[in-house]
C-alpha cells in the first residue's frame, strides 16, 4: 500500500514509513509485513521457505503431514 494522505484512515494511524516517499524503505516494509502474514496465515509455506518449524506463540511446534507419517 501506498499512502501520502490522510495520516489516519477509518481509524487507523498509517505508518510513518508509508507517508515518507522513500521508496526503498516502502519496499523493505511491504515485504516484512508480507512475510509476517505468510508466516501467520500459511506457517505450511513459511515452513518450506525458511527451512524452520513454525513455533506457536505458546512455543509448541505444528505438527506437519510428514511428521504423522
Amino acid at each position: 500500500p501506498h499512502y501520502t494522505r490522510p495520516q489516519e484512515w477509518e481509524g487507523r494511524t498509517i505508518p510513518e514509513v508509508l507517508r515518507s516517499g522513500d521508496h526503498a524503505k516502502i519496499a523493505a516494509w511491504r515485504k516484512q509485513r508480507s512475510e509476517e502474514m505468510t508466516r501467520l496465515r500459511r506457517p505450511d509455506l513459511w515452513e518450506r521457505h525458511t527451512g524452520a518449524p513454525v513455533q506457536s506463540a505458546s512455543g509448541a511446534q505444528r505438527e506437519t503431514k510428514d511428521q504423522d507419517q
